[in-house]
Protein backbone atom coordinates (compact mmCIF):
# COMPACT_ATOMS: atom_id res chain seq x y z
CA UNK A 1 0.00 0.00 0.00
CA UNK A 2 1.07 3.09 -1.07
CA UNK A 3 0.31 6.58 1.00
CA UNK A 4 0.23 10.05 0.13
CA UNK A 5 0.48 12.78 2.92
CA UNK A 6 0.66 16.05 2.49
CA UNK A 7 0.90 18.42 5.89
CA UNK A 8 0.66 22.08 5.63
CA UNK A 9 0.69 24.61 8.38
CA UNK A 10 0.09 28.65 7.95
CA UNK A 11 0.84 31.10 10.61
CA UNK A 12 -1.02 34.46 10.23
CA UNK A 13 0.15 37.59 12.96
CA UNK A 14 -1.55 40.65 13.20
CA UNK A 15 1.96 42.36 13.11
CA UNK A 16 4.46 40.94 11.55
CA UNK A 17 7.05 38.46 13.89
CA UNK A 18 10.69 39.50 14.33
CA UNK A 19 12.23 36.06 14.97
CA UNK A 20 10.53 32.72 14.67
CA UNK A 21 11.65 29.22 15.65
CA UNK A 22 9.90 25.89 14.83
CA UNK A 23 10.55 22.53 15.98
CA UNK A 24 9.07 19.69 13.50
CA UNK A 25 9.18 16.26 14.25
CA UNK A 26 7.18 15.02 11.61
CA UNK A 27 9.83 13.02 9.71
CA UNK A 28 8.97 9.65 8.30
CA UNK A 29 11.81 7.21 8.92
CA UNK A 30 12.22 3.54 6.85
CA UNK A 31 12.34 1.17 8.92
CA UNK A 32 11.36 -3.25 8.85
CA UNK A 33 7.56 -2.19 9.14
CA UNK A 34 7.45 1.10 5.71
CA UNK A 35 9.47 2.15 3.41
CA UNK A 36 9.83 5.91 2.57
CA UNK A 37 10.42 5.94 -0.89
CA UNK A 38 10.00 10.18 -1.12
CA UNK A 39 9.76 12.96 1.50
CA UNK A 40 10.34 16.40 1.51
CA UNK A 41 10.32 19.75 3.62
CA UNK A 42 9.94 23.16 2.83
CA UNK A 43 10.80 25.78 5.52
CA UNK A 44 11.67 29.75 5.62
CA UNK A 45 14.76 30.70 7.38
CA UNK A 46 18.44 28.55 8.26
CA UNK A 47 17.36 25.06 9.51
CA UNK A 48 19.49 22.02 10.96
CA UNK A 49 18.48 18.45 11.34
CA UNK A 50 19.82 16.81 14.31
CA UNK A 51 18.58 13.03 16.60
CA UNK A 52 17.00 12.93 19.85
CA UNK A 53 18.25 9.46 22.21
CA UNK A 54 15.37 7.79 20.90
CA UNK A 55 16.93 7.99 16.75
CA UNK A 56 14.16 9.73 15.82
CA UNK A 57 14.74 12.58 13.41
CA UNK A 58 13.78 16.78 14.00
CA UNK A 59 14.55 19.93 12.17
CA UNK A 60 14.80 23.13 13.69
CA UNK A 61 14.42 26.30 11.86
CA UNK A 62 14.95 30.04 12.48
CA UNK A 63 13.61 33.08 10.66
CA UNK A 64 14.44 36.73 11.73
CA UNK A 65 12.82 39.49 10.30
CA UNK A 66 15.09 42.26 9.29
CA UNK A 67 12.75 45.50 9.42
CA UNK A 68 14.12 48.74 8.97
CA UNK A 69 13.16 51.46 11.50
Amino acid sequence: MKLMINHQTYYQYTAPARNSIQYIKMMPQSNRHQQVQHWNISVPGANSCQKDRFDNLWMTTTHVLNMLI
